[in-house]
């Protein structure tokens, strides 16, 4: 939700537009370490390099999925639940129809792969429930 939306929506329920403003940064703040490849990227031949230095910087747990996939939009909404507890790391999605070239070598998804300072640490398909992968998150990171 942009600003002039949260604006609109505080002034409609009579909220005190500051305190409604706060929350929405917050809530922004709390995703800001989800990011999609295909908002960072503009052109193809700039994936590979972005996404190489994402994972070559500190704890990043790279998500690895397809739109139309159900065990996808799983594993999706339970990054989206954890992800606000260790922002410490950072949460990369990448659409591997989008981005087959990064995504070379899987054959099933979703796929999460946990990286240490650019060294893979971690991979495995399939879906996991929140509670699963902050188990995961915390035995790695």
């Amino acid at each position: 939700m942009n600003r002039v939306s949260v604006a609109v929506l505080c002034l409609f329920v009579s909220t005190n537009f500051s305190s409604c403003e706060q929350r929405s940064g917050q809530a922004q703040q709390a995703k800001s370490n989800i990011i999609y490849l295909n908002q960072l990227v503009t052109r193809a031949d700039e994936a590979e390099t972005t996404f190489q230095s994402i994972i070559s910087t500190g704890n990043v747990l790279v998500d690895f999925y397809a739109t139309w996939c159900p065990p996808c939009k799983m594993l999706g909404a339970s990054i989206e639940s954890v992800a606000s507890r260790y922002p410490n790391i950072t949460f990369l999605k990448v659409d591997t129809e989008q981005f087959p070239e990064i995504a070379r070598g899987i054959r099933s998804i979703p796929v999460i792969r946990l990286y240490k300072n650019g060294q893979q640490v971690y991979s495995k398909p399939g879906g996991m429930n929140a509670n699963d992968l902050a188990t995961l998150l915390r035995k790695h990171f």
